[in-house]
C-alpha cells in the first residue's frame, strides 16, 4: 500500500525519486530499491523480509505527506494531464487519485480480514494510539477516512464546471467537462466492475469456503455489499423504502427484509441462504441503477445535508458517499483474496 502510493504520487505524477528511494528507506527494510509487490511471485511475497511495523507506520506517513503536498499544489487542469501519454495513453492524474484510493481500500479490507481469521469477528484494539498493535489500526482506520479526500480535495479545489474529465473507458459520451458526479461515478464503477471480474467462473462451493470458522464467505460480502449501497442511498439518502423490500427481492431470495448483515454473528454468516449468484448480482445492477438516479437528481449544495436528525446528526450526504466508496472497495478486496486463497495467486 505504501510503496503503491509512492510510485503513483511521485514516479507516475512528478516524474520524480519515490521517497522509498529518496530517504533511503529501502536500505533501511533490507528491501529493492525498485519493488513495489507488484507482479511478485507467491515465493518472494513469502520471503518479503520482516520489518518493524511502527517504522513501516513512518514511511507510509512521509508518502502521505507527500500526497498532500502535490494535491495542494494541483489545480484543475492538471487533473486532465496526462503524464505517461506514451506508455500510458489517456490514462489522467484524476484516473490515478481514483485508482489509488480504490486499490488501498481493497489492501485495507484484506487486512482486517487476515486479522480476523487469526483473532475472530470484531476482536479490534480501541483506537488509542498507546501500543504498537493499537497505533497500527489506528493509522488503518485514519487511512479508511482520508482516503476519500482525495475525491472531495479534487472536486472542492477544481470545482463542479471547469474539471476535464479522463478519457476513461465507460464516460466519454461525448462530453469533455466532469463535476463531483463524475469522480464519484468512477469510484463506483471501478470497484464493481472488479467485484465483477473476482467472481467470474466461482463455484458454489467456492462463494462459500471460509478459511475459519468466524470468517465470511464471498456469497456474504456480495449480499451485504448489494444491501449496504442500497440501504445508505435509499433509507438514509431519500428515506424511502429500499429496493430490496420495494421490488421483493427479500422474498425470492428468503432473507429477512431488514437484514442487511451488519453486526451478524459467525453463525448468521455460515447459514445465509444459498442463492443464484445471477440473481443477485441481478439485484445488485437494481440498486446501482437507484443509486445513479439519485445522483444524477442532486447538486453540489446537497452534499453537506445531512438527512438523519437522530442518531448520525451531522453526517452528510459526502459522508456517504466517501463510506461507501471505502466500504465497499474493502469487500472487493476480500472476494479477491478469498479467490486467491482458493485458486492461487491471479487466477
Amino acid at each position: 500500500m505504501a510503496r503503491v502510493e509512492d510510485d503513483w504520487l511521485m514516479r507516475f505524477a512528478q516524474h520524480a525519486e519515490t521517497v522509498w528511494q529518496r530517504d533511503k528507506w529501502h536500505e533501511q527494510f533490507g528491501m529493492p530499491e525498485r519493488d513495489s509487490g507488484f507482479g511478485y511471485t507467491a515465493e518472494q511475497v513469502r520471503d518479503l523480509a520482516e520489518f518493524d511495523m511502527d517504522r513501516m507506520l513512518a514511511y507510509y506517513d512521509a508518502v502521505r505527506v507527500e500526497t498532500i503536498r502535490f494535491l495542494d499544489s494541483i489545480t484543475a487542469d492538471t487533473l486532465a494531464e496526462t503524464p505517461h501519454a506514451e506508455r500510458r495513453p489517456g490514462y489522467t492524474i484524476a484516473n490515478m487519485f481514483s485508482h489509488v484510493m480504490v486499490e488501498e481500500a481493497q489492501h485495507v479490507g484484506q487486512v482486517a480480514y487476515l486479522r480476523g481469521i487469526q483473532r475472530g469477528i470484531g476482536k479490534r484494539p480501541h483506537l488509542v494510539p498507546t501500543t504498537t498493535s493499537s497505533r497500527a489500526y489506528a493509522h488503518r482506520a485514519t487511512r479508511r477516512s482520508q482516503a476519500w479526500s482525495f475525491a472531495t480535495e479534487i472536486r472542492s479545489a477544481a470545482g463542479p464546471s471547469r474539471l476535464v474529465h479522463p478519457p476513461t473507458r465507460h464516460r466519454m459520451q461525448g462530453r469533455n467537462a466532469m463535476d463531483f458526479k463524475d469522480i464519484i461515478r468512477f469510484g463506483f464503477d471501478e470497484y464493481l466492475g472488479e467485484l465483477k471480474d473476482a467472481l467470474k467462473g466461482l463455484t458454489p462451493d467456492e462463494r462459500r469456503f471460509q478459511p475459519a470458522p468466524e470468517s465470511h464467505h464471498i456469497d456474504f460480502a456480495v449480499w451485504h455489499m448489494a444491501r449496504v449501497e442500497d440501504h445508505w442511498i435509499q433509507f438514509f439518502a431519500r428515506h424511502a423504502d429500499s429496493v430490496w423490500q420495494r421490488d421483493g427481492w427479500h422474498e425470492r431470495f428468503g432473507i429477512p427484509e431488514q437484514d442487511h448483515g451488519a453486526g451478524y454473528t459467525a453463525e448468521q454468516v455460515r447459514d445465509l441462504p444459498a442463492f443464484d449468484l445471477e440473481q443477485m448480482m441481478a439485484y445488485y445492477d437494481a440498486v446501482r441503477a437507484e443509486t445513479y438516479r439519485y445522483l444524477d437528481s442532486i447538486t453540489e449544495a446537497t452534499l453537506p445535508e445531512s438527512p438523519d436528525p437522530g442518531p448520525r446528526q451531522g453526517y452528510t450526504i459526502a459522508n456517504m458517499f466517501s463510506h461507501l466508496i471505502v466500504e465497499e472497495a474493502q469487500h472487493v478486496g476480500q472476494v479477491a483474496y478469498l479467490r486467491g486463497i482458493q485458486r492461487g495467486l491471479g487466477k
